[in-house]
C-alpha cells in the first residue's frame, strides 16, 4: 500500500495515520508505536532536506513490516556526529536504534529510505 504526499507540514501526520491504518488492517498493531515514530522521522527528513513530494509505502511478509519513504533528492542520508547540545540530527539514530534494519538507496529520480520491524 502506498500514499502520495506533498511537501507540506501536514505530511508527517498524514504518513503516521496511513501507517497506523495499514498496520491495523494487517493485524500488526504491536508495531504501531515504533512505526509511527520512525515514519515521522523519515518524512520529516524528506521535508527538511528533499523539499519534494514523497511516497510512503508499507509492505509486509510473515516475518516483518517494511516502511519506505521515497523522495526526489539524490542525497542519501547519513548519521551525523552532532554534539550532546544539538537540538537536531538524531532522527537516524532513532531509526537505527528502534528498527530491525534500515537503509537508503538511490531510486530515480531521487532516493528511498526504509526501515523494517520484525513481527514478534
Amino acid at each position: 500500500m502506498e500514499l502520495q504526499l506533498a511537501a507540506e507540514p501536514v505530511a508527517a501526520s498524514r504518513a503516521r495515520r496511513f501507517v497506523l491504518d495499514v498496520l491495523h488492517q494487517r493485524g500488526a498493531e504491536s508495531l504501531s508505536e515504533v512505526a509511527e515514530l520512525l515514519v515521522s522521522e523519515l518524512v520529516t527528513n524528506a521535508l527538511l532536506h528533499a523539499r519534494s513530494a514523497m511516497t510512503v509505502r508499507v509492505s509486509e511478509d510473515p516475518k516483518r513490516v517494511r516502511v519506505e519513504v521515497t523522495d526526489a533528492s539524490p542525497v542519501v542520508p547519513h548519521r551525523s556526529g552532532y554534539g550532546a547540545e544539538a537540538t537536531t540530527g538524531r532522527g537516524l539514530e532513532l531509526v537505527d536504534a528502534l528498527s530491525s534494519r534500515w537503509g537508503a538507496a538511490l531510486r530515480a529520480p531521487g532516493k528511498v529510505v526504509w526501515f523494517e520491524l520484525d513481527r514478534v
